[in-house]
């Protein structure tokens, strides 16, 4: 199982700190999308992805503690025992 921590604003609207995911070579897009499934509810692509399915922006995910876009963005493979970490861009003004 891969390890999902939700950070900041998405803690605080799913009131989840952590969950466990099965993960065999799945793409963070579609992992994004289990992770929807599992919690119902869909805070988590409506804070991470634009309708046209690329990541917000200031949106950051951590595979194992190395951002996504050092990796293969949104095709990087999430395998089982990986730890993945959500952040949802900061609100300001």
């Amino acid at each position: 199982m891969a390890k999902v921590r939700f950070f900041t604003l998405l803690r605080q609207k799913t009131g989840i700190d952590e969950i466990e995911i099965d993960a065999d070579k799945t793409p963070v897009i579609e992992f994004l999308y289990e992770i929807r499934d599992k919690i119902g509810n869909d805070i988590i692509i409506k804070k991470l992805l634009e309708d046209d399915g690329s990541l917000r922006k200031g949106t950051i995910i951590l595979v194992n503690g190395i951002n996504i876009f050092s990796l293969n963005k949104l095709h990087t493979v999430i395998k089982q025992d990986d730890v993945v970490s959500l952040f949802s861009a900061g609100g300001g003004g």
